[in-house]
């Protein structure tokens, strides 16, 4: 089978993994509204799918390098695209980010750190929630939700240990002096994080 052929079955079955299994998540009571919860996870899955057809066809034309220099600018463009649609604040975030548009807060690191111990011990990440109303620091009242990812094997052109060089030194660019931490196939990427203002 081709590679085209492979990437297709791929990105196939995680499309359908994530629609056709919703986890019951967790959250503080006050959280469990099941269409705040709802909308949310379709978010999620509106950007994600619009990330998987844009990255995947600029790898498949213009190669791995020309997809980790596109990256940041296509995640930022369509997370704000997505979140405006839906009338909330998406992004991508990680425990060891790449670079400071993806750190997690400290909500978000509470979770990830969380999530990492569970996906040690078998958890699957793609089927990771968390979701509860908090008050922000500056005294704001917040429904927050975040979606594991799951490392899929296209994931792992810019994040697995068999990264190209010019692939690693652009990642390394914008991690300025962090160091760069790979993924295998299944382990946890990051999380999309949702945040919507209550009044």
């Amino acid at each position: 089978m081709s590679s085209r052929g492979r990437w297709g079955i791929a990105l196939l079955a995680v499309g359908l993994a994530l629609v056709a299994v919703v986890p019951a998540g967790q959250g503080a009571r006050d959280g469990e509204n099941p269409a705040r919860r709802r909308a949310a996870f379709q978010a999620v899955l509106a950007l994600e799918a619009r990330l998987r057809t844009e990255i995947l066809g600029v790898y498949r034309s213009a190669g791995p390098l020309a997809a980790a220099q596109s990256y940041r600018e296509i995640v930022e463009r369509l997370s704000a695209t997505v979140g405006e649609e839906r009338g909330v604040t998406l992004r991508r975030v990680r425990l060891l980010p790449i670079g400071r548009e993806n750190a997690a807060d400290a909500w978000e690191r509470k979770q990830l750190a969380e999530w990492a111990r569970k996906v040690s011990i078998g958890a699957d990440p793609s089927q990771l929630e968390h979701f509860e109303v908090i008050t922000s620091a500056g005294g704001v009242r917040q429904f927050r939700y975040m979606r594991g990812l799951r490392a899929e094997v296209y994931c792992l052109g810019c994040h697995g240990s068999q990264t190209r060089a010019a692939v690693r030194a652009v990642l390394q660019e914008r991690a300025g002096d962090a160091s760069l931490h790979w993924v295998d196939e299944g382990g946890l990427l990051g999380a999309v994080s949702v945040i919507q203002t209550l009044e």
